[in-house]
Parts: structure tokens; C-alpha cells; sequence
């Protein structure tokens, strides 16, 4: 569908879930009309004009953004209109199904097509001390930890844009 539609609507708090989104958007360009929303600065009116809805957001310590879970509640409806596509950015490989879980509604998951767990990032500079200090002792995380999507991506919007 080369006149396809895409709206990628995010929510973060350091940023990773933005750069996975970036990185999606950029590998569905040439293949559809991409819009992208980070829910901090708003979110778009009219779901229905979209052939296909990419929801994104972190989880930390098992919960989701709560932008993100705000817009679900009151979109959720709307959103299974549309092919939708999922995703969860986190550290915690052992809960990324409890993660995906306490990410969006159960209505969202068994609509959408696809619901992924994307491996997050440590950006300790992003972070304020108390937040260095739980990684360091809980984690033993003692640098950044930074990661390229491209790969990821352009699998993913071969799913989504064909």
C-alpha cells in the first residue's frame, strides 16, 4: 500500500522508546505516510485516518508511562479499529511477558497484530543520581548502555507496510 497511513504515537522518559520509534518511522519511509506523536506533547485527532497504529511505550519496575495508559483507557475503542502494533521497551528480560502485560490493555493485546518486547538502554547520563546510584547497587550497571535499532526496525515495518 503505498498511500498507507501510519501513526507511531510513543510515550518515554529517557528517550530509547523515541529512538526505537525514530528508527521505525525512518524504515517505513518510501512505504507509508508516517505521523509520530510523543503523548507528552499530544496525541492525534483522528485515529480512524490511519491504516495502521504503532503504540510504543517504556516500563519501569512493571509499569507502563502514564500518558500511555491514560491514552489507552480512553482510545481503546478507537485504537481496535485499526491494525495496531505494539511495543514495550524495558531492561527486565526476565518479566518482559509480565511487562507487555502491564503495558496495555488486554483488549489492545488481543486485537493488535503484534506485541514485542524491545529491549531498552541504561542512559546513566539522561538519569539523576538516585537513579545511578539503584542501577549501580541492583544492577551493577557502571556505564551507558546504548543500543542501534536499525535491525529491528526494518523487520518491523516490512510487517506492518509490506
Amino acid at each position: 500500500m503505498k498511500n498507507m497511513r501510519v501513526a507511531i504515537i510513543y510515550s518515554t522518559k529517557y528517550g530509547t522508546t523515541a529512538k526505537f520509534c525514530a528508527a521505525l518511522s525512518l524504515c517505513l519511509d518510501g512505504r507509508a505516510v508516517v505521523e509520530t506523536f510523543n503523548l507528552r506533547d499530544g496525541c492525534p485527532e483522528d485515529i480512524g485516518r490511519y491504516d495502521a497504529v504503532v503504540l510504543a511505550t517504556s516500563v519501569y519496575a512493571g509499569k507502563p508511562r502514564s500518558e500511555m495508559a491514560k491514552y489507552c483507557a480512553s482510545n481503546g475503542e478507537t485504537l481496535c479499529g485499526s491494525r495496531l502494533f505494539l511495543f514495550v521497551c524495558g531492561m527486565d528480560l526476565e518479566h518482559k511477558e509480565q511487562d507487555k502485560e502491564a503495558a496495555f490493555p488486554s483488549l489492545l493485546r488481543s486485537h493488535a497484530e503484534e506485541t514485542t518486547f524491545v529491549e531498552g538502554e541504561f542512559l546513566l547520563h539522561r538519569m539523576n543520581v538516585a537513579e545511578r546510584l539503584l542501577l549501580r547497587v541492583f544492577f551493577k550497571v557502571k556505564q551507558s548502555l546504548s543500543r542501534d535499532y536499525a535491525s529491528m526496525a526494518r523487520d518491523i515495518a516490512l510487517r506492518i507496510a509490506p
